[in-house]
């Protein structure tokens, strides 16, 4: 597969949570696009960027390749004080669908995933504006890949 595969397995899973399924074409999740977050799309937004990996000979013909994958959840900010409550709430269940499906829905492939929370909450400013537009935490999410290798020489 390769990093951009297991990737799409990740958006695939982020997708499947409550409040971040694509509705009527319009998607509040993307693999990098910042642009969503001026969408007005949705009550919270899903990006998903890459961290780092590394790779570990297993056999002679099999390697793994242990990713790590940022998922930040983005909380439009609305001064109504459920604003911190709500992003604690999306970054739970982004978590909990992480432990359900371990192998992030291929388990010919990814051997296990483990999703931590890396940071506190934190607001994120508009260039010029009066106060936080959203607040935002990051998950990480780390898994391995196994990849069999035919050698050509």
């Amino acid at each position: 597969m390769g990093y951009p595969e297991c990737e799409a397995l990740v958006l695939t899973q982020l997708q499947a949570v409550t409040g971040f399924t694509p509705n009527a074409g319009i998607s509040n999740t993307s693999r990098g696009d910042y642009s969503i977050l001026n969408s007005g799309a949705g009550a919270v937004y899903g990006i998903v960027i890459p961290g780092t990996g590394n790779t570990d000979l297993g056999t002679a013909t099999v390697f793994y390749n242990k990713w790590e994958t940022i998922v930040q959840i983005w909380q439009p900010y609305i001064d109504d004080g459920k604003t911190l409550t709500d992003l604690e709430a999306n970054v739970k269940n982004v978590i909990t669908r992480f432990k359900q499906y371990k192998h992030l829905g291929n388990s010919a492939i990814i051997q296990d995933s483990e999703p931590t929370v890396v940071d506190k909450p934190v607001e994120r400013w508009e260039r010029g504006g009066d106060g936080p537009a959203f607040i935002s935490q990051d998950i990480l999410l780390k898994y391995t890949e196994e990849e069999a290798v035919t050698y050509a020489e």
